[in-house]
């Protein structure tokens, strides 16, 4: 149940558990008899010393194999909540103690009362109440991080589509201004002025302001993205390959959809720009019967579990916020996606049902 994986990996851990509780067994029976001062037969005996002492060691091997499962989940140990471990700790530790001042104070006594026995049970399930809720407060305060790292992640790309729409409409105002460039050439050809015509142009390509965007879909929001990211690609010297058809139609809201394009897009780039063989991102955007996203690029070897993707910088608490905006945009809209990673490529596909987006 705390290592499920791969059949080699289930077994490897059960034989370590049999093998680590049958030296826990041996170390408590040990200690307690060493403790009481008496030998093994009379340790059996002693009815209910025998049931309290063998029911806390099986306590403390689940307990520490919850413990060791937590830290296997954590990815550093520098992210683990000391101050939350060190709180589930006092407890058991005091209730040990409790335990052993309830058997030092039975050693005249022929076995532990019924009443001791009770109250050693009283703080086992104490002890076990103690660990689930500390456990559920860690897990609350972690989910409560991600939300606010989530919605701080989406409100970053609300003001990224701020911007680029803005850049939109400053191309759309040069484009109209390119125009009137290529009427003012005409005119100045047609007057037979070739040396002011080609002062004219010398001019033009010397304007690195003027520029005109090579992808369109009917879709300002799309168009933004895909120019802009594909600018960025080639300035990184990675080839982009573009498949993409009309947009016009796209239902999904413009927040979100900037938070889908410039997420997958800039992990693309980023993924390659960490490589130095092949650098390529092919990237599909199709509206047909449903909205149809597909971007493969190649990629360093990646680990993914369950579409969980492991992240792969150094500050695993501040980054990787960019893959779970993604799907819980895509989760929103009722949408069909998957990550894979194999022969050094990294594709994600995902199929958007129209019908279950929001005009």
């Amino acid at each position: 149940y705390l290592y499920g994986g791969r059949t080699i990996s289930i077994l490897c851990a059960a034989v370590l558990f049999v093998v680590f509780g049958e030296i826990i067994d041996i170390i408590s029976v040990q200690c307690t008899l060493l403790v009481l001062g008496i030998n093994y037969k009379q340790f059996l005996l002693r009815e209910f010393t025998y049931i309290t002492v063998i029911f806390s060691e099986k306590l403390l091997i689940l307990f520490l194999s919850w413990l060791i499962s937590r830290f296997r989940r954590e990815q550093h140990l520098q992210n683990i909540q000391w101050k939350y471990l060190l709180l589930m700790l006092h407890f058991p530790v005091a209730s040990m103690m409790m335990l052993y001042s309830i058997y030092y104070e039975s050693l005249s006594e022929p076995d532990l009362s019924v009443y001791s026995v009770t109250f050693c049970a009283i703080l086992m399930v104490a002890n076990i109440s103690i660990i689930y809720i500390i456990n559920a407060i860690t897990k609350s305060v972690q989910q409560l991080y991600q939300l606010n790292a989530l919605k701080q992640q989406i409100h970053m790309q609300a003001q990224n589509y701020n911007t680029l729409e803005s850049a939109y409409s400053i191309q759309r105002k040069a484009t109209h201004e390119f125009c009137r460039h290529v009427q003012t050439l005409h005119d100045l050809l047609e007057q037979n002025q070739y040396s002011a015509a080609q002062d004219y142009i010398d001019h033009l390509i010397a304007d690195r302001s003027i520029k005109v965007f090579s992808i369109h879909t009917n879709n300002p929001i799309v168009d933004v993205i895909l120019n802009q990211k594909y600018q960025l690609a080639l300035e990184s010297n990675i080839e982009m390959q573009i498949r993409i058809n009309d947009l016009s139609g796209i239902p999904i809201p413009a927040n979100d959809l900037v938070v889908l394009l410039s997420n997958l897009l800039d992990n693309a780039i980023e993924a390659c720009q960490k490589i130095s063989g092949i650098r390529e991102i092919n990237c599909t955007v199709l509206m047909e019967e449903e909205l149809f996203i597909s971007i493969r690029n190649s990629s360093l070897p990646v680990e993914v579990v369950d579409n969980n993707i492991q992240s792969t910088k150094n500050n695993r608490i501040q980054h990787g916020y960019g893959i779970p905006a993604v799907k819980h945009i895509l989760k929103g809209l009722s949408a069909e996606y998957g990550f894979r990673y194999q022969d050094g490529w990294f594709q994600f596909v995902a199929e958007i049902p129209v019908k279950h987006t929001a005009p």
